[in-house]
């Protein structure tokens, strides 16, 4: 017989067995390959009775919807039914670099209050129109996709995900907030990168504009505005990306941009630079490692080159003023 299943506003499981409706203690978890399982947690009487086991492992699909509650679309399979989509009504709790953290809570038939956290593994990226994505991933299927709609921001240099949620009993607004622990590398023209996990391609790609293609480098600022969401739709915005750091020289690496994320961890950007000097200035064409143009010319003054690295302009200078090509090795 062919198990159906929804879920109770407790967020417990309902089991549809024939014409008997069954509605077992239990909570839910998530194990294994992504795999949803519900414990139950009634005597071995009952379990007996009704011919279920200590936990119901579940087929299906995982997604979110937009209102961030946690989905899970069933599939049919020689024990269940499938075509029923179970709802996890929680709150998003963390987000690391490979893994999502979902907070659910349950309530027993005594009224005890129990909260579990679900956790996804797999890794993020950003999809064609830059909203976040979560790719939970499957051994022996693709990975299911999650797709965040709301807004993300970049404050100090940190990229933060937020969304609005509605109390049922108040109707009050409370904002909920995920915060990646990342950093941000310039991949080429009209695209930057905040790299969670290089190792597992855990990152998020997005398409941007440059806002601020001439730079002066004492302002130690590089900015892009970026359109998030379906354009034409009521979710489509705008978001403006600042990147703060500070322009630096080294003798092997050349010219990079030095980002502060906090907690005391400092990334660079390293470019490769075409270099032009005159009389009072030295304008750096910034480019990848391969040579590809990004747009940005950044212009030091003499007197802060020569307080910053005065052997940089030497070496500029002993190659003549027509231009000095500056290689560097470089992750991209």
């Amino acid at each position: 017989m062919k198990l159906k299943y929804t879920i109770d506003k407790n967020n417990r499981l309902t089991i549809v067995k024939g014409k008997a409706l069954l509605n077992p203690d239990g909570y839910f978890t998530v194990e294994g390959d992504n795999h949803l399982v519900y414990k139950i947690k009634e005597p071995g009487s009952w379990r007996r009775q009704n011919h279920m086991p200590e936990r119901l492992v579940l087929t299906g699909k995982w997604a979110i919807d937009t209102n961030h509650n946690l989905i899970f679309n069933l599939r049919k399979t020689d024990t269940q039914a499938g075509n029923q989509r179970l709802v996890l009504k929680g709150d998003l709790a963390q987000a690391k670099s490979n893994t999502l953290i979902f907070s659910l809570g349950t309530q027993g038939r005594k009224g005890t209050h129990r909260f579990r956290l679900l956790q996804l593994k797999g890794r993020w990226q950003a999809d064609r129109f830059n909203r976040l994505q979560f790719l939970a991933k499957k051994l022996k299927s693709a990975s299911d996709t999650l797709t965040f709609q709301g807004d993300w921001q970049v404050k100090n240099n940190n990229l933060i995900y937020t969304y609005k949620e509605t109390s049922l009993k108040t109707k009050a607004k409370h904002q909920h907030s995920l915060r990646f622990k990342g950093y941000w590398q310039i991949k080429g023209r009209n695209r930057i990168t905040y790299i969670l996990d290089a190792k597992n391609n855990s990152s998020f790609d997005f398409r941007a504009y440059l806002e601020t293609p001439s730079l002066i480098g004492k302002r130690g600022v590089i900015k892009y505005r970026v359109g998030i969401g379906v354009r034409g739709s009521r979710l489509f915005k705008y978001e403006a990306v600042a990147l703060y750091g500070v322009w630096k020289f080294h003798r092997k690496a050349g010219l990079s941009f030095d980002i502060n994320y906090g907690r005391g961890c400092i990334k660079a950007i390293n470019f490769g630079t075409f270099v032009r000097t005159g009389k009072s200035k030295v304008a750096f064409k910034v480019k990848t490692r391969k040579g590809k143009d990004l747009g940005i010319r950044a212009e030091f003054s003499r007197q802060f080159l020569k307080k910053n690295a005065e052997w940089f302009l030497r070496m500029v200078q002993e190659k003549g003023n027509t231009g000095f090509k500056w290689g560097i090795n470089s992750a991209w």
